[in-house]
């Protein structure tokens, strides 16, 4: 892999470079397939080299034919093992798409006490850091997660200026980074980003997560595009099933959602009161790029979402800003409030309403009650597609554009 076609995603190149020969720790790079795991794993071997040009870099990818052999931990074992052995060097272990391998957690783990290696591991699937390997070495591995490109990285992997017609593109196809080599015509870019889906539904869904019916899967996806952003339970899921008269049992759809959650293509958001409890039933879905879930829309569905992808792209500047996104609501018989989001980070908030527009007096006034019962010193915002702001600020309820938005440090 040419790695010179793809600038250097220095926020997460900043955030292990201090780690970088500390064998302590397992470094483990998680996030979807195709969003440029390898590619980071490659620049990190790069600044390897740099600093220590005789370091033993030891790189094995469970998806490419040349590793094929190897099927499980012991093979994994037998593999490493005799580079290590006698091997004067730092030594530098770099495992990609680790979960591929069967049992590879007790190699890891031997390869861990050993302290003979730095160990990198990415993964497309969260069960690698939430039991399948945790159990092993609990408290010895670091996770990063590695997301599409946020709006500053896109117009630098894409050469473009920070415009309205710019951010369009971004909303419309998202950030992977090899769309970088495709162009953003709409033509290339969808249907590059269709195959990258069928990357992810037959290797991760199909293939690890042993979904079988095809048929609930793609409903599954086209209901969550339909509904991005929108309440989310068991009992509209049902009647949504018997309207289209779709013979799929509601705990098996469930089942299947978390196993999309599980390889990073969406992402629940859970509703909460505001005083943060969160509600028993009900919870919100995004999608982790607005470039596959467009692939996968009509166009009459694309021309209408524009409320739906807005509100995408601000939950995911959240993530990438390493908040805890949950939806706000307060409805009982003396009030009904209810606002986008709630982020949460180090023990802070922030409050966010997103709208297309708030230029309607009337419209402005209600998204502005809707912050009455956020205590004062909490950030507050607005965020919509408004290029005429007139007033930024209503009594610390911040205003703001959208490309502005995405753009600062929240």
């Amino acid at each position: 892999m040419n790695v010179t076609n793809y600038p250097k995603r220095e926020k997460y190149l900043k955030r292990i470079k201090p780690l970088i020969g500390q064998p302590n720790f397992v470094k483990i790079f998680t996030g979807p397939r195709k969003v440029g795991k390898t590619i980071l794993l490659r620049h990190i071997m790069e600044e390897i080299k740099s600093v220590n040009p005789e370091a033993h870099i030891i790189y094995v990818n469970a998806e490419v034919k040349k590793y094929w052999n190897i099927k499980d931990g012991k093979d994994l074992y037998q593999y490493i093992h005799p580079q290590i052995t006698g091997c004067t060097q730092d030594k530098f272990l770099f495992l990609d798409e680790l979960q591929e391998i069967d049992g590879y957690q007790g190699a890891l783990s031997a390869f861990y006490a050993d302290k003979q290696c730095d160990i990198y591991c990415t993964s497309s699937s969260s069960n690698l850091i939430t039991g399948e390997l945790i159990s092993y070495l609990i408290g010895k591995t670091l996770n990063l997660a590695v997301h599409p490109l946020d709006y500053r990285e896109f117009m630098d992997f894409h050469s473009l200026e920070n415009s309205r017609e710019t951010l369009d593109k971004y909303l419309h196809f998202g950030g992977l980074p090899a769309l970088r080599l495709v162009g953003l015509s709409a033509d290339m870019a969808y249907e590059f980003l269709r195959l990258c889906y069928y990357s992810i539904m037959f290797q991760g869904l199909i293939g690890y997560e042993k979904l079988r019916n095809v048929d609930s899967l793609d409903f599954l996806i086209n209901y969550l595009i339909e509904n991005t952003g929108s309440i989310f339970t068991g009992c509209n899921l049902s009647s949504t099933l018997k309207a289209k008269k779709i013979d799929i049992a509601v705990p098996v759809v469930i089942n299947y959602l978390k196993a999309i959650a599980n390889n990073y293509f969406i992402h629940k958001v859970n509703r909460i009161d505001f005083n943060a409890r969160i509600f028993g039933r009900g919870e919100k879905y995004f999608f982790e790029d607005l470039g596959l879930r467009n692939a996968l829309a009509n166009d009459r569905q694309i021309g209408q979402d524009t409320h739906k992808l807005i509100e995408n792209a601000v939950f995911l500047s959240l993530l990438y800003n390493d908040y805890k996104v949950f939806s706000p609501k307060q409805s009982d018989k003396h009030v009904d409030k209810e606002l986008s989001f709630m982020g949460t980070r180090e023990g802070k908030r922030c409050y966010i309403a997103v709208e297309t527009s708030i230029a309607d007096e009337e419209k402005r006034a209600k998204v502005i009650s809707n912050f009455e019962l956020v205590d004062e010193s909490s950030p507050k915002y607005i965020v919509t597609l408004d290029d005429d702001i007139v007033n930024d600020d209503y009594n610390g309820i911040h205003h703001i554009n959208l490309r502005d938005f995405l753009l600062q440090e929240i």
